[in-house]
């Protein structure tokens, strides 16, 4: 007997999917049609139609009483599967198409259609998922495309940008290597410390003495600093070294109590000139025919080239030793400083010794002529200033105070200008007339004291300083010309002699800094700064 056809009303069980439920019939009838069930079940229907009729009535009463049930592929079919034997339902015709799934059980057949439906509407969700996944990397495809771009571009930007940076870098390293245009020679740096130096009168040369008794020439320039020669002079430390006013020699007197002449040109020296002194020589001026020397003991010498009768005049003024001695322009008169605190003044013209000052509190060290020669500026070790007028050495006339500490040399670049070195390695201008500070014109490193001062007689814009420190710096005061004087904050002076150390350096920083120094001051940390 025939089944029943499916009715159209049921054919579809899943609304939400595209394809027709026919498609997905066929393809589960694929998966549950067995061969070789299919050829059993042509055999026993080949031997129900041989046994006749009483078969097919009893298959019509057992149709008959089975109970239709729905099939959600097929519509309706009658009985239940589960009591209906297969022989019965292979009673139709091989002439007529057999029904998927009618020889298995239909609670098996339920379970294998939902699985299988399952699997196919996950496999088309997939499908359909990786169809949007596809569109949707079409997308990001064009985002990383427009990502990508904008990579190109940041590293394209970040490479200028490095090549910029190493362009700027090779640049600053050639200019770097490139020679600068220095306003004065670099330093010079020397094996045994400096006891003393001088400046040649026409040229650019400087010759330094040094604690070996040894002296060097420096041919000095903006670019570098070249030695020319060193030559012992003396078996013991020179005390004090003074070119000749005309260049020619080198006058130098040591420890060894010895004063000696050399020649510039051959550099040897003179053998005919003993000079001597009873005890070590302490200072020394080159005068226009001889030369002026005093001792540690307070003695001075002068000596003369043109006679062998040596010295020509001595005395003996001074109980400490002779520190500093300054000539007068008309070369009639010498005066000299000591260590006691005292002046003396002697006219060369009568060979006689002239008035001594009053003795101050502390040793004087260091005399310059400033106001054309009319007026004496003595640098004391208190740093104190003391001015005296032209032939009146008696007693002084006026005094300016404001160093924090001694006063070792000290140089006249103006006629109302001085530079003085202190104790405290620092160089200051003064303006003598009226008084006031300019400000700092260098330092030497690690507070090392500056012991000379020296202005080069070639270029009138140069001087140079020398410290414990093995070093001779140079320093241009060519602004000194052109520059306007301001009032500005005079040093700090600790009275308290324990005051701690950084006390002293917070105040030479908050001191007037000029061009020459390489310190800024604190007022020029914005300058060039809009407002």
């Amino acid at each position: 007997m025939k089944a029943k056809a499916p009715s159209a009303k049921k054919s579809h069980l899943i609304e939400d999917d595209e394809t027709s439920g026919e498609d997905i019939v066929e393809d589960l009838g694929e998966l549950s049609t067995d061969p070789e069930s299919n050829s059993d079940n042509e055999g026993e229907n080949n031997s129900e139609n041989e046994s006749g009729e009483e078969s097919s009535d009893e298959d019509d009463e057992n149709n008959t009483s089975r109970a239709p049930i729905e099939n959600p592929f097929f519509g309706e079919e009658s009985g239940d599967d589960s009591e209906v034997d297969d022989s019965n339902e292979d009673s139709d015709s091989d002439d007529e198409p057999k029904e998927i799934g009618a020889n298995e059980d239909s609670n098996g057949v339920d379970d294998n259609i939902e699985k299988s439906i399952k699997v196919q509407l996950g496999k088309r969700k997939k499908e359909a998922d990786s169809d949007s996944d596809d569109d949707s990397w079409d997308d990001s495809d064009s985002d990383s495309d427009d990502n990508e771009d904008e990579k190109k571009v940041d590293t394209e930007e970040k490479g200028e940008e490095e090549t910029d940076k190493d362009e700027e870098f090779l640049r600053a390293f050639r200019e770097a290597r490139e020679k600068r245009n220095r306003p004065c020679p670099p330093d010079i740096k020397l094996k045994s410390e400096p006891t003393d130096m001088s400046f040649h009168p026409t040229e650019d040369l400087l010759c330094v003495a040094n604690i070996d008794g040894e002296i060097s020439f420096f041919r000095f320039s903006n670019e570098e600093n070249k030695i020319e020669r060193k030559i012992k002079l003396h078996s013991k430390a020179i005390r004090c070294m003074d070119y000749s006013l005309d260049g020619t020699k080198i006058i130098s007197g040591g420890k060894d109590k010895s004063v000696k002449v050399l020649n510039v040109e051959t550099g040897k020296v003179t053998e005919n000139l003993n000079w001597k002194h009873p005890s070590s020589l302490y200072s020394i001026c080159a005068m226009e025919q001889g030369v002026a020397t005093g001792d540690e003991d307070g003695m001075v010498k002068i000596w003369d080239y043109r006679t062998e009768k040596w010295p020509v005049f001595k005395s003996k003024r001074f109980d400490e030793y002779v520190s500093n001695f300054y000539l007068q322009d008309d070369n009639n008169r010498i005066i000299a400083s000591s260590g006691e605190g005292t002046i003396q003044s002697w006219d060369l013209r009568m060979n006689k010794a002239e008035i001594q000052s009053e003795v101050f509190k502390s040793e004087l060290n260091a005399l310059v002529g400033v106001k054309e020669d009319q007026k004496l500026a003595v640098a004391s070790a208190d740093g104190w200033i003391y001015l005296f007028g032209r032939g009146e050495y008696g007693i002084h006339s006026d005094e300016y105070r404001g160093h924090p500490g001694a006063i070792n040399s000290m140089v006249a670049v103006t006629e109302t200008i001085v530079i003085t070195g202190c104790e405290d390695g620092v160089l200051r201008a003064v303006n003598l007339f009226p008084h006031r500070f300019i400000g700092t014109v260098g330092h030497h490193p690690c507070e090392m004291p500056v012991e000379k001062i020296e202005v080069s007689g070639g270029r009138g814009n140069l001087i140079a300083s020398m410290s414990h420190d093995s070093r001779i710096k140079f320093w241009d005061i060519g602004y000194f010309e052109d520059m306007e004087y301001k009032k500005v904050k005079p040093p700090t002076i600790h009275k308290s002699k324990h005051s701690r150390p950084i006390k002293s350096v917070v105040a030479k920083e908050r001191e007037h800094q000029l061009q020459s120094s390489n310190r800024q001051n604190r007022t020029d940390f914005f300058k060039g700064f809009d407002d």
